[in-house]
C-alpha cells in the first residue's frame, strides 16, 4: 500500500536526479539504511515546487536547500530535517501512501495545519527537535515543537 506514495517518490526522484547531481554532485544524494529513504538535494524541478524546506513522497526524500543543508542521517542527524523527513517513511510504511496524499490536504490549504497536522506530529517523533522555530514566518505563530510519540 505504499506505492500510492513511493511510485510518485520514485519517478519525481528519477526526473529529478540529474539536476540534483548538476547542483551538487554525489554528495546531493543520500541512503538512510534505518528506514530504506534515498534523500536527494536540490534540482531545478524540485525547486520549481516554491516549497522551502524538505517533503516526502513514500521511500524518497526532497530537501529544497542546498546539499548536504539537512545533515547526515543517523543519530547525529537527531532533530535535523532529514530526521523529520525520515519519520514520514515510517508512517507510510504503516499507515500506507494514502495516509501521505491525506497529511498533504491536513497540512496545506485550504485547512493549512501545517505542522500541527497529524501526519507531521507523527513524522516529528522520529527524532524530535526542541526549539521553537516550528511554524515561524509570515502569519504564522512562533511554537514549541510537538509531536505525536510513535517513532522514539
Amino acid at each position: 500500500m505504499s506505492w500510492f506514495a513511493t511510485a510518485f517518490g520514485l519517478l519525481l526522484f528519477l526526473i529529478n536526479l540529474p539536476f540534483a547531481l548538476a547542483a551538487g554532485g554525489l554528495t546531493a544524494v543520500r541512503f538512510d539504511p534505518l528506514t530504506a529513504t534515498v534523500e536527494s538535494t536540490g534540482g531545478a524541478l524540485v525547486a520549481v515546487t516554491g516549497f522551502s524546506g524538505g517533503f516526502n513522497l513514500g521511500n524518497f526524500t526532497f530537501i529544497t536547500g542546498a546539499p548536504g543543508s539537512s545533515g547526515s542521517f543517523g543519530p547525529s542527524a537527531r532533530g535535523a530535517l532529514a530526521s523529520h523527513e525520515t519519520g514520514h517513511t515510517l508512517s507510510v510504511a504503516v499507515f500506507g501512501g494514502l495516509y501521505t496524499w491525506v497529511n498533504a490536504l491536513d497540512e496545506n490549504p485550504p485547512t493549512y495545519r501545517h505542522s500541527f497536522a497529524v501526519g507531521e506530529l507523527i513524522a516529528e517523533s522520529h527524532f524530535p527537535r526542541n526549539d521553537t522555530a516550528w511554524d515561524s514566518g509570515p502569519a504564522r505563530p512562533t511554537v514549541a515543537r510537538s509531536h505525536v510519540r510513535v517513532w522514539s
